[in-house]
């Protein structure tokens, strides 16, 4: 029950949305006995979004924290896990509809999104999800739902289905903090290239009404943030967290010693010392994340400013981690998860090549602009931080459609060549 399970138990328990920064171990000998006593911090949090964290609370008010609970938990990930696969399936069947009938024919289009939905049933990291509670099963499928949504926008032209794309993306704010920025821009550039497709600005309007609904349906969080820390604090309190822990003088680029065997990226005594004192010297108040926040903020931009070369091979070691495999992490070193990620990132990427070539390379089509962005921003968040297994899930979940007009295209292009051989 990391992170939302303990912030909702302490919810139960009649202590707020509360919880201590599980990457601080305190040296204070006072508040290292009150983390290691699990006694809840004298402050409410921000550190997760709270939609997931309020779902685990609704369990455990209906059943208290007991396996009735967690069987509650595990049905609901068996829910969105059993959905996933029908919405990537639609997903994959708009994208192919970009090939014009000479490309790809109508079979052919329909096999790719069959095969889409196939893989995304069998991805073994996708179904892992199902047994873990963090919500990562909600958030992948919420992933394709704003996609499924944003692409019937712009083929359909449907102010209906902007709007629908806004919910979609507040879902996913209130689940995943990086979602405030993709789901805005992506609903924008939907509402931009519709407008331009059709010439009718009115679009642009519809899609900055779909982000304002959005920002509506996640108003309620905002205020409460504002009310707890006095601040302006749209999603969490710690965006300089996961940027330190990718660029830091122990960054390894994952969570993870080359070896394997040891954490890196925990403010513990034995790596982080230093900063750990100032953690440890700041009030333990309602300030405490946004001090905390602030000081990662300095030693992250310190870092970056005194070694930017060191700064960009981390970058290019962490897209590496993202698109090919972290050989650093215990978890990675799973050969059915290294096989399951590996394959399917090479036929995502003969996807993207596809739906790019679909009409004109140098002219391409909305699904080709709104999927190059989703990669580029996540690629781009995941340089600047760091990668784990479970945040790479996260990404390759949007994408899944994509598979099946990787498999078609590989396929039709392997007949192609035994044409050309043939006759040449």
């Amino acid at each position: 029950m990391y992170e939302m399970g303990v912030i909702a138990s302490n919810m139960l328990h009649g202590h707020g949305y509360a919880m201590h920064w599980l990457t601080y171990i305190p040296l204070e000998a006072e508040r290292r006995a009150l983390v290691e006593s699990h006694t809840p911090p004298p402050y409410e949090t921000a550190w997760q979004p709270p939609l997931q964290t309020y779902i685990v609370y609704w369990a455990f008010l209906l059943w208290g924290e007991t396996p009735k609970a967690a069987s509650l938990l595990m049905w609901l990930n068996v829910l969105w896990s059993a959905v996933f696969p029908l919405v990537a399936y639609k997903v994959a069947l708009l994208l192919a509809e970009e090939f014009p009938e000479s490309a790809l024919s109508h079979n052919a289009k329909e096999a790719a999104a069959r095969i889409s939905a196939i893989v995304s049933t069998f991805f073994l990291p996708l179904a892992y999800g199902v047994i873990t509670y963090s919500g990562s099963s909600f958030y992948q499928l919420g992933i394709v739902l704003f996609f499924w949504m944003i692409l019937l926008a712009v083929r359909r032209r449907n102010a209906a289905y902007f709007l629908a794309a806004g919910v979609c993306s507040a879902v996913q704010m209130l689940l995943r903090s990086e979602f405030l920025v993709f789901g805005t821009l992506l609903l924008l550039g939907a509402g931009i290239i519709t407008a331009v497709q059709t010439c009718q600005a009115r679009f642009v309007g519809i899609s900055t009404l779909g982000c304002v609904l959005a920002f509506l349906v996640i108003s309620p969080w905002v205020v409460r943030n504002y009310q707890v820390f006095g601040k302006f604090i749209p999603t969490v309190s710690r965006p300089w967290f996961e940027i330190w822990r990718g660029n830091n003088p122990y960054a390894t680029g994952t969570g993870w010693k080359p070896s394997g065997r040891e954490a890196c990226s925990i403010l513990a005594d034995t790596l982080y010392a230093p900063i750990t004192r100032k953690f440890d010297a700041l009030p333990f108040d309602r300030t405490f994340e946004l001090r905390a926040n602030e000081i990662l903020k300095a030693e992250a931009i310190g870092y970056m400013s005194a070694h930017p070369a060191e700064t960009l091979a981390l970058a290019i070691k962490k897209v590496f981690f993202l698109w090919v495999h972290d050989f650093y992490n215990p978890q990675s070193q799973n050969i059915l998860y290294a096989l399951s990620m590996i394959s399917v990132s090479i036929l995502i990427w003969c996807g993207v090549w596809s739906i790019f070539a679909a009409k004109n390379l140098f002219a391409p089509n909305a699904a080709a602009l709104l999927t190059a962005a989703y990669l580029l921003m996540y690629t781009g968040i995941f340089a600047l931080t760091f990668v784990l297994p479970r945040y790479r899930i996260y990404v390759f979940a949007g994408m899944l459609p994509l598979v099946g007009l990787g498999v078609v295209r590989l396929l039709l292009s392997h007949q192609g060549l035994k044409r050309f051989l043939k006759y040449s």
